[in-house]
């Protein structure tokens, strides 16, 4: 405060990053392939430089392209669009601070490296999204073990146990009754 400066909350939600994370990458391959990025990157952590760095976020891009987009890109354009917005309303400097990756991108973003965000796009990307899990549990959960189980029923019922054939039904409701 006396200096005369303001602190603004620039990412978008928490639920909206991974509404956005389950949209591209809630599938089993690139679970798969983010968890093996997951892994190289914790190895590598030890021995983290700078050009190091560089080389796990190519990795990340590589490997999950679904999460790197949600979690780099996008949220660095984000960052972008609300440093531009802050520095051109009250006419400012603007200090960002960000993780190592989306500092990378926002970089390229300010050095026009990069095609900046206009603000359409970074409306849709800050809009908040019905959530994906209910989807996510039906396909991956419920449908399988639907499926599982009528199978299951047609094995039980119409193979090992076959209904009567119908000349023994008549018999039999003649006895009976």
């Amino acid at each position: 405060r006396k200096v005369g400066a303001a602190m603004h909350f620039s990412d978008r939600p928490e639920k909206t990053t991974k509404n956005r994370l389950a949209q591209k990458a809630l599938h089993p391959l690139a679970l798969s392939n983010l968890a093996q990025f997951a892994a190289h990157s914790v190895r590598a952590r030890a021995s983290l430089t700078l050009d190091r760095r560089k080389e796990i976020t190519d990795l990340m891009e590589l490997m999950s392209p679904g999460a790197f987009t949600v979690l780099v890109d996008e949220r660095s354009k984000g960052l972008f669009f609300s440093a531009m917005q802050v520095s051109q309303v009250q006419d400012n400097s603007v200090v960002v601070v960000c993780g190592a990756p989306q500092a990378d991108r926002l970089l390229a973003l300010l050095r026009g490296e990069i095609s900046g965000a206009d603000s359409v796009a970074m409306k849709e990307l800050v809009r908040r999204s019905a959530p994906m899990w209910p989807i996510f549990v039906a396909v991956y959960l419920f449908f399988p073990v639907a499926v599982t189980a009528a199978m299951t029923y047609e094995i039980v019922f119409k193979f090992m146990f076959p209904p009567a054939p119908q000349e023994n039904r008549a018999a039999v409701q003649m006895v009976t009754g």
